[in-house]
């Protein structure tokens, strides 16, 4: 169950053999939620499932389905991203509450690496430790990349505009760039973010585009900013990158540098750092790229393993 899009859901779902009900409205937040509720407990009661799985956030989304389940005989799994255990950046005192409810009461949490594993079992929730599946993308054939002899050196910045992406930090390095050398292409919705005109030549916005257009621009790119000023998330933007085969730059925190390794160039959430990691990427862009298919057939034989523990962890524990 989930109320948004999103790829880790697809991934998920495949890995643990659940059907998938992917419930989105756009209408206003108060209307929004109470039909979306409607809906979840309508397929609750029409599947009669053993297990229902839920992503957080959406907080208002995993808290029904435990307290719907807790109606019946139904278990609980939550996929616990870490703006799910840390609502609004862990800001709000009642969300937080509600975050830790959910983890000590669900039947069991799904979390991405080690130290969120660690903060939900100090709460008395039971973790297992998944990151996210690499998506089924596919790379750009090799005979359909261009040189970059006549063209500049493109860098996706793969950005929602959320608070805790350095978009600002990444524009102002882009000021420092020769758009004959260097354009940065940054997605997502940018209105009411920032103005148009303030933006340098070497940046490009793409404002919303479509999945395939998304998947298209993305594996086109020469190399991929993938930016959080949270330290425990594993961005899904670095998994889309080894699946299409583009390396980049992520940020320097333990998590990403442990499951990445030498993959990626790590950098601190300032524009002076941001700009040395893009020169950087820019002079070792066929070495990053031979690590990163390393890397790539790395995770994926892990992914076996992982599909087996998790697998087994659900039997034994639900």
């Amino acid at each position: 169950m989930t109320w948004e899009v999103q790829r880790r859901n697809w991934s998920m779902s495949r890995v643990v053999g659940a059907k998938l009900f992917e419930l989105t409205s756009y209408r206003s937040r108060m209307v929004r939620y109470i039909a979306l509720a409607i809906r979840t407990i309508q397929v609750i009661k029409n599947e009669r499932p053993n297990i229902v799985f839920a992503q957080n956030p959406s907080i208002v989304l995993s808290l029904l389905v435990l307290l719907t389940c807790r109606l019946g005989s139904h278990r609980v799994v939550i996929d616990e991203h870490n703006s799910g255990i840390f609502p609004f950046e862990g800001k709000s005192g009642f969300l937080n509450i509600v975050a830790r409810f959910i983890v000590r009461k669900a039947d069991l949490v799904i979390v991405t690496n080690q130290a969120l594993a660690d903060y939900c079992q100090r709460l008395g929730g039971k973790a297992v430790i998944y990151p996210d599946p690499l998506p089924r993308l596919e790379p750009l054939d090799e005979q359909d990349s261009q040189s970059l002899e006549d063209r500049p050196l493109t860098l996706i910045f793969v950005c929602t505009w959320a608070e805790d992406e350095p978009y600002n930090e990444v524009i102002e390095a882009a000021r420092s760039l020769d758009p004959k050398h260097f354009q940065i292409l940054i997605t997502g919705k940018y209105q009411g973010k920032i103005e148009f005109a303030e933006i340098p030549e070497s940046v490009r916005l793409t404002g919303f585009i479509s999945e395939p257009e998304y998947v298209d621009t993305f594996r086109k790119s020469d190399g991929a900013i993938i930016l959080t000023k949270r330290d425990n998330c594993m961005n899904c933007g670095a998994y889309e990158a080894v699946a299409l085969e583009v390396s980049g730059i992520l940020s320097n925190t333990s998590v990403l540098k442990e499951y990445f390794g030498d993959a990626f160039i790590y950098t601190q959430n300032n524009a002076s750092s941001i700009y040395s990691a893009i020169k950087e990427f820019s002079e070792r862009l066929n070495e990053l790229r031979e690590y990163l298919l390393r890397k790539k057939k790395q995770i994926l034989a892990e992914e076996r393993d992982r599909n087996r523990y998790l697998e087994e962890v659900i039997k034994n524990e639900l």
